[in-house]
């Protein structure tokens, strides 16, 4: 029911519990910069790991291969099942947040993650490998879809450039970071330590959520005061605004969980993005499958020299950062003019970089040339997924501020469900077409999809005026 102006509450006298001004202290995006910077950087670190996990995993394939005496196909769908839980757990989880709160979700997401490390390091078989793999997913799922929301929820649009660029970095330079990490550790001590090690840092990890990671959902945060002052006063009117939109228990559940799926059936500004991000993501999946095949073929590396050739990517990460920040002082500069779609300058720079540095790649992988010349193009092409990454994330988030963990949680779930099925037919792909011909194949796509920034920089706003979802959201701002 709307709240009656005069009382501040509802027309059965309720008492509307708001925040005490416009700089109410106790507001999230109130909040002094050390405080949000602190909330966001465990999840950033979080971030990370679940990006480690994948990475890791993968450059280990080999030695799970032969400790659990299975196939390479069953080995390399341990990424499967963990990136399809990783896309599909947020459709569940990402929308409880926006319930119960970041903070619980957070946690007990983060200690699944953790305790499910133990079964992978001490898999008999890969029948429970790949069945725990699938668990720690869930539990690593929140990393993504959940931080995004928490940044929505501490910084405006104007001042989320950096944290986006953080984010995008960490999401990123970690699957770069998992075979330096492990490349060397599986191929001289096996695959077991590597889950060791995850666990001793997710759990380390969990330890700094519980005492660290604020709240910052805000509907909750008011829930919480409106329940503070009913108890303090004896008053039973008082009642935050999340209170009074729910109709019941089952309604909320309902609403809520359908959420994610409902953003992606109807709104094209997600339905576009989700596209471009899954073949970014897919083509990110390819270069952990086709590294490896390129550098043993080709240049006779080991386990432990690929798992090095990684650095690449971490390189691409940190190239892209200075990027970023330049697009988003342009996006600032030129908000006035160009609106939301100066969002897409990381973009358009992302799209034209992707492109170059696939077909460097495809086509200086000779034995002939010298092995860094490659590895050049997945420098370049690495700091052109991050910008597309980024662009994608700041874009939706910025447009879907209020329900942003739903809105990226229907974005992951394009991305890790065709990042699931590249492992499985990645390697049929290279032993058909050649490592050139499937490097060329990538690079083609990608030279295509490099147009699609350009068409949302100049139709962008058109496609966001058919999103009935951004625009109610918009109204209420």
């Amino acid at each position: 029911m709307a709240p009656n102006s005069e009382n501040g509450g509802d027309d059965n006298g309720r008492i509307l519990v708001e925040w005490d001004g416009p700089h109410d202290p106790a507001a999230p995006r109130n909040w002094p910069k050390s405080r949000k910077w602190l909330t966001s950087s465990v999840g950033f670190v979080f971030c990370g790991l679940a990006s480690i996990s994948v990475s890791g995993y993968s450059i280990s394939v080999s030695a799970i291969q032969a400790e659990l005496r299975c196939s390479r196909l069953l080995a390399l769908a341990g990424i499967s099942t963990y990136t399809v839980m990783f896309g599909v757990a947020p459709l569940l989880l990402a929308p409880l947040s926006e319930i119960y709160g970041r903070r619980i979700v957070y946690l007990a997401s983060t200690t699944v993650y953790t305790l499910f490390q133990i079964p992978q390091a001490l898999a008999p078989n890969i029948t429970t490998m790949l069945v725990v793999r699938a668990i720690s997913g869930m539990g690593g799922s929140t990393a993504i879809s959940l931080l995004g929301g928490i940044l929505g929820d501490l910084f405006s649009d104007d001042e989320r450039g950096l944290p986006m660029a953080v984010f995008a970095f960490f999401a990123f330079a970690p699957t770069g970071l998992g075979p330096v990490m492990f490349g060397y550790v599986a191929m001289l001590r096996g695959s077991p330590i590597v889950f060791w090690v995850q666990f001793t840092m997710a759990g380390l990890l969990t330890l700094a959520i519980f005492f660290v990671q604020a709240e910052t959902r805000e509907s909750v945060l008011l829930a919480r005061k409106a329940s503070a002052l009913r108890k303090s006063t004896g008053n039973s009117n008082y009642a935050a605004p999340f209170d009074l939109e729910q109709k019941s228990f089952l309604t909320m559940i309902r609403t809520n969980l359908s959420r994610p799926l409902h953003l992606l059936a109807v709104e094209p500004v997600i339905q576009a993005w989700t596209v471009y991000v899954a073949f970014a993501w897919g083509v990110l999946y390819l270069l952990l499958l086709s590294i490896p095949i390129v550098y043993s073929q080709i240049y006779g590396f080991n386990l432990g020299e690929i798992g090095l050739t990684y650095i690449s990517q971490i390189l691409g990460a940190v190239l892209a950062m200075p990027i970023s920040l330049w697009c988003d002082r342009l996006y600032r500069r030129n908000f006035a003019t160009t609106g939301a779609e100066g969002r897409m300058y990381a973009g358009m720079a992302g799209g034209v970089l992707v492109s170059i540095g696939a077909w460097q790649f495809a086509w200086t992988s000779w034995s002939s040339v010298h092995w860094i010349v490659p590895l050049i193009g997945i420098t370049i092409l690495y700091s052109g997924l991050l910008q597309i990454y980024q662009t994608a994330f700041a874009y939706v988030t910025a447009g879907y501020t209020l329900y942003a963990a739903s809105a990226l949680a229907a974005l992951n779930l394009g991305r890790n469900l065709v990042a699931a099925a590249v492992p499985l037919f990645g390697n049929q792909v290279y032993e058909k077409l050649g490592i050139h011909g499937a490097g060329s194949l990538v690079a083609g796509l990608a030279t295509v999809l490099a147009l699609v920034p350009f068409i949302i920089f100049k139709y962008g706003s058109w496609l966001r005026s058919r999103s009935k979802f951004s625009l109610m959201y918009a109204e209420k701002q």
